[in-house]
């Protein structure tokens, strides 16, 4: 089956068949998605059983090699390069997840030299109160206590996916305020 075809159906492809490989040939160089070297993608993803309205909301951040002068751009270069440091810092090589069923969470993807590291939680979202904790074992009233002790008290794994996923979603906050503006 071409491409044409594909796209538009058989019925307009067997009329037309002239101009199947214009169609085919335009779709090719123009309108195929170039493929990043690197990419940082976030998403919101809400509960759906809490009752309030909500909308995913996914920002996607791209390095796509060099640019037309034969360089590369040097803020793409900063940005992925931090995000290199950071998950080497905290020792991040594999997937994370920390989420429970039906609670809101964040996402971040992460596709850098061909490899791909997917973190997953809700642990901010919690937090951003002020008086919860999300430990090992879920999310947990302070009750007076300081958090850095009750997170002393968690497997050095866990605080590093944590500081990693901390320090990744304020770089791309600042990365997003310095593109758009705002606080």
């Amino acid at each position: 089956m071409s491409i044409f075809t594909s796209i538009f159906g058989r019925a307009m492809a067997v009329r037309f068949p002239e101009i199947r490989f214009v169609v085919a040939v335009l779709f090719a160089c123009c309108v195929s998605p170039a493929q990043a070297e690197d990419a940082f993608e976030i998403r919101f993803v809400p509960s759906t059983s809490w009752g309030a309205s909500f909308e995913i909301a996914k920002v996607r951040i791209e390095r796509f090699g060099t640019t037309l002068d034969g360089m590369k751009s040097s803020v793409a270069d900063n940005f992925f390069n931090e995000v290199r440091r950071i998950l080497s810092e905290n020792d991040v090589v594999g997937d994370w997840q920390f989420v429970s069923p039906e609670a809101p969470y964040i996402e971040m993807t992460i596709e850098m030299g061909g490899k791909r590291v997917r973190l997953v939680s809700w642990h901010t979202i919690f937090e951003a109160t002020g008086n919860l904790v999300a430990t090992e074992r879920g999310i947990k009233s302070l009750n007076g206590r300081d958090r850095s002790k009750v997170l002393s008290q968690q497997s050095e794994r866990f605080r590093k996916n944590r500081r990693a996923f901390e320090q990744l979603l304020a770089l791309a906050s600042e990365q997003l305020r310095a593109k758009f503006g705002g606080t």
